[in-house]
This record gives structure tokens, C-alpha cells and sequence, in this order.
């Protein structure tokens, strides 16, 4: 074997290797065990963590078959309520529009209007003020037969795209509208009560306060015994508030609570309430989160749906004169014949575009409740969000343990466990007799080593 004397030139072949060397090997050249560069992005910074995971809330709510799920249920939601105000005959105004200050269909005549800016904030507000209490108190008959239908509506098409966002999310792989709904009506017994339980234990509340109020403070004498018990009318009006901050906070993971686990409803509304008094302050943060990225998410569609609405009608009208115009906005003018039946048409698309609003915020809710859920589970409980149980795989699971555990018992071992029970069940009865003589001593045995020389003695 030769070798090149000239130092010159092994110098510069080590730097022509140096220079021909990937940038990762140059990176780590001279230092022993660290031949694998490490590239770090922010993937690697934010896989741990949970408030980034959010941000997905918006990609989740406008995929387009949960999108077109919730927007066909906000229409269906508006047509109904419109229906029943036609049918009652009593010049009122829809339900909704009585909830929130503005009509679930007519959002677009705020947007053309230009006020779909300061729309979200009056609906918030109202929406706060009580609207349920407005309802009941302007039409109760409607709101008796209508309320629940609606809220039935809404919150199934909540729970299917939940179930639907939280396997997206969760397993990465797509669900169809009929397997999420088949899942969400297996368990519309647990939906029914995680729904029911909080607001039904809070009018508990409110009536025995009431009627306590009633019996014990408005008539002399026993006045003075309502005085002595206020303090526990005080500590009963402390619970309905902790229990009514715990709804409010709460609600929006009891539906996902149910639609992720396969839990009744009680246990969906502890594993709820228990989120919020246990880390309340993240809790606070998930939802500034969240909704800040909704308010933005809406703000957008409005901004798009008004300017779609209004393009139109500017576009449409430009050459058409007075009676187009008039067609396209009648604004109360006295239409008649086939004026009046073209802007009846025509409003079914521009009056109903608030539709789509609302189907994006019904969308947006239920994936950013599901992602709430999911991030309070895994920092309260440490479960990783994508540990979500599917159809069967529960049964699956135990099937497979119980199979393990047959496994790990062989055969040999199992039969004679089993022979030796049989042997001590036969041998118990003899045992207790008494009546088995003892066995003597076998010839063939050998005999004592000092019997033979006392013999050999004698």
C-alpha cells in the first residue's frame, strides 16, 4: 500500500472533501456522534403545544360538506320561523327576530344597508339581554310550539358537524353527512339531557327562590320566618349563579362532550362543568381565542355576502330603469302582476342570503366548541386530542384484550389448575370422614441404616 508523502496534498483533498460535503456534514464536521444535522421549524416548536391547534377552527368550519350542512339548517331554521309567523295570523314578528334584533334571513338587508359591522355586536347584546324571556313574553304560544323545534334543528346539526370536525381533526381522515348522523342518533338520548340538565336545574332553582319568595315574604308573620331563612336563600341563589356561569362558559363542550365519548349525558355535563371551575383561566384564554378568530371569520362573510348582495342589485339595475330597480328593491312599492311575482323571486335569493351568514357561524361553532373541548380534555385530563374512539372500536379494543390475556395462559398450565381443583374436590369428603386408614410403609423402601447393625451386634 502506498502513501502520498505530500502534505499539501492531503490538505487539499480534506478541504476539496470539505467543500464537495453536504452543508449538513460541514455543519458537524470534528464533532464525533453528531453526524445528523437537526433542522428545527416550527412544527417542532408548536407540535406540544395546545393553543395553536385553534387556529384550525376556521379551515374545520368551511369545509364544504358541513358548511353546506349548517347553511341548509340556518335556512331550513328561518323558513320555519317564518312559516309559523305567517300561520298564526297575528301581524307579528318572526321568533328570531324577536331573539336577537334582526331577522335569521333578513342579516343581508343590514349588510347592503352598510351597518353589517355593527350587526354582530347588537345581536351579541341582545342576545344577552335574554331573548328567550322576549319570546315568551311577545308570543308564547308560538314560542312554546317553535322554540324546541328550532333548537332541535340547531343542535343536531351542531352535534353532526362536530362529530364530523372532531375526526377530522382528531384521525385526519374524512367522514361522510349519513355515518356522522347515524353516530349523533345513537346518542340522542345523551344529547337530550346534557342539553336539558343545566337549563332544567337552573329553572329549579329560579322557581323554588320564587315561590319561596312568594310564600315566606308576602304575608305578615311569616315574613319574619322568609327573614330568618334569606341566608339560605342566599346560599341557593349563589349555587344557581355558579351553576348558570358553568352553563355559560361551559355549553358551548357539552354537545362535543357527548358526540367524542361514548358517555351518557350526566357524565358529559360533570366532565364540562369540571373544565371550567378546574382551569378556568385557560379556559378564558381558549375562548378570547376563539372568539376573536370567529368575529374575524364572520366579519369577512358579511363583508363578502353584502357586497355580493349589493353588487348585484347595482349591476343588474344599472340599465333597467325605474321598473328594474323597483323589481330588484320593491321597498314597499305597489307591484303588481309579473312585477310583483319577479320580485318575489328575486328576493327569494338576496333576502335569504343572511342564510349563509349564519350557516358559517353555526359552522364556526360547532368546530371551535369541539376544539375546545378537545384542548381542555388534554390539559386537564392529559389526553391527546387525537385519542377519539370511532364506531366499534371500543368493543374492538376489549375483544382484542381479552383475547391477550387467553393468550398469555397456556393451555398446559389451564388443564392441570383445573385437574388439581377436581382432585381437591374429591378428596375433601374423604378427608373429613376420617375413615381413609394411614398407608403403611412400602417393603421396597430401604430399611434404617441403624436396624442392620444392631443385628450384625447381637
Amino acid at each position: 500500500m502506498t502513501t502520498d508523502p505530500d502534505p499539501s496534498h492531503q490538505e487539499s483533498s480534506h478541504g476539496q472533501s470539505e467543500e464537495q460535503a453536504p452543508p449538513t456534514h460541514r455543519a458537524t464536521a470534528g464533532r464525533p456522534g453528531l453526524g445528523v444535522h437537526l433542522r428545527l421549524t416550527a412544527d417542532d416548536l408548536l407540535a406540544d403545544l395546545t393553543w395553536p391547534k385553534l387556529f384550525r377552527a376556521p379551515a374545520l368550519a368551511l369545509r364544504p360538506r358541513r358548511l353546506l350542512l349548517c347553511v341548509v339548517a340556518a335556512w331550513l331554521i328561518g323558513w320555519l320561523d317564518r312559516a309559523s309567523t305567517v300561520l298564526a295570523g297575528d301581524d307579528g314578528s318572526p321568533l328570531l327576530e324577536l331573539m336577537f334584533g334582526v331577522g335569521w334571513l333578513d342579516a343581508a338587508l343590514a349588510f347592503r344597508s352598510g351597518l353589517w359591522w355593527t350587526a354582530p355586536g347588537d345581536v351579541a347584546v341582545d342576545a344577552v339581554g335574554g331573548p328567550f324571556s322576549t319570546v315568551f313574553v311577545e308570543a308564547p304560544m308560538r314560542a312554546l310550539l317553535m322554540v324546541p323545534l328550532l333548537v332541535t334543528l340547531a343542535v343536531v346539526a351542531w352535534a353532526v358537524t362536530a362529530r364530523i370536525a372532531a375526526i377530522d381533526f382528531a384521525r385526519g381522515r374524512p367522514v361522510g353527512l349519513f355515518e356522522a348522523a347515524r353516530a349523533v342518533a345513537r346518542r340522542w338520548r345523551p344529547l337530550t339531557v346534557a342539553i336539558v340538565a343545566p337549563l332544567a336545574t337552573l329553572g329549579i332553582f329560579w322557581l323554588v327562590l320564587a315561590v319561596g319568595g312568594w310564600l315566606l315574604l308576602s304575608f305578615p308573620v311569616v315574613n319574619t320566618v322568609g327573614a330568618v331563612l334569606a341566608p339560605l336563600a342566599w346560599l341557593l341563589a349563589l349555587a344557581m349563579v355558579v351553576v348558570a356561569a358553568c352553563t355559560v362558559f361551559g355549553g358551548p363542550m357539552l354537545v362535543p362532550a357527548v358526540v367524542c365519548e361514548d358517555e351518557d349525558g350526566v357524565e358529559a355535563v360533570q366532565r364540562a362543568f369540571a373544565y371550567v371551575t378546574q382551569r378556568p383561566l385557560r379556559l378564558m384564554i381558549y375562548l378570547g381565542l376563539l372568539t376573536l378568530i370567529g368575529v374575524a371569520l364572520l366579519g369577512v362573510t358579511a363583508a363578502l355576502v353584502g357586497l355580493a348582495t349589493e353588487s348585484f342589485v347595482n349591476t343588474t339595475g344599472a340599465w333597467g330603469g325605474e321598473r328594474a330597480r323597483a323589481v330588484l328593491t320593491p321597498n314597499g312599492d305597489d307591484l303588481g302582476g309579473t312585477d310583483a311575482f319577479a320580485a318575489w323571486l328575486i328576493g327569494l335569493t338576496t333576502n335569504q342570503t343572511g342564510a349563509i351568514v349564519a350557516g358559517v357561524g353555526l359552522s364556526y361553532f360547532a368546530s371551535a366548541s369541539t376544539l375546545l373541548y378537545l384542548a381542555m380534555r388534554r390539559v386537564v385530563d392529559g389526553q391527546d386530542t387525537s385519542d377519539l374512539p370511532l364506531e366499534g372500536e371500543v368493543a374492538a379494543r376489549i375483544d382484542a384484550t381479552m383475547a391477550g390475556y387467553a393468550a398469555e395462559r397456556p393451555e398446559p398450565e389451564a388443564q392441570a389448575e383445573a385437574e388439581t381443583d377436581a382432585q381437591a374436590e374429591n378428596d375433601a369428603p374423604v378427608e373429613a370422614c376420617g375413615d381413609q386408614p394411614a398407608s403403611e410403609p412400602s417393603s421396597s423402601e430401604p430399611a434404617p441404616p441403624n436396624a442392620g447393625a444392631s443385628s450384625g451386634d447381637g
